[in-house]
């Protein structure tokens, strides 16, 4: 069974060969103002989350590789989406939806009154299969040919 998840994160959806088909952020506010729930959408945020998506982590290859290449080396291909990549981008979805609605993670021009919150931790790495076809078979109903066999 699945154990329950505690605290606050993002929460990346593969599909059976990998690709990145969603993100959840798990207890972290997506609004302008993280204080202030009632406040507007943090578009720049979900913008973010919708490249992440669109490009299968090609923004977090693209934004993260020089920082995992400078702390883990040259023993990682950083020209492969990996989980290195997306925990740097937890960080960096966390940092701006803690911050508010910061434009980019690089781009301090938008407002530069906000400081940008460093995220710390490791991240919880849970794989959880997907259901096989025969149990997603299992209570749809069969016909048997005249000789006995399922058709």
């Amino acid at each position: 069974g699945a154990l329950p998840v505690y605290g606050s994160g993002v929460v990346y959806y593969l599909d059976r060969s990998g690709n990145i088909q969603g993100v959840m952020l798990w207890g972290l506010p997506f609004s302008q103002d993280p204080k202030d729930v009632h406040s507007n959408l943090n578009c720049s945020l979900v913008k973010r989350m919708k490249a992440i998506i669109r490009s299968n982590g090609g923004v977090a290859i693209r934004d993260h590789s020089a920082k995992i290449l400078e702390e883990k080396g040259v023993s990682v291909d950083v020209n492969l989406l990996s989980y290195l990549h997306l925990a740097e981008e937890s960080r960096n979805l966390a940092s701006m939806s803690l911050t508010g609605s910061l434009s980019h993670p690089h781009d301090f021009k938008s407002d530069e009154s906000r400081s940008r919150i460093n995220v710390l931790g490791r991240p919880l790495h849970r794989y959880t299969p997907c259901k096989s076809t025969e149990l997603n078979n299992l209570n749809k109903m069969r016909r048997k040919d005249d000789m006995g066999y399922i058709t």
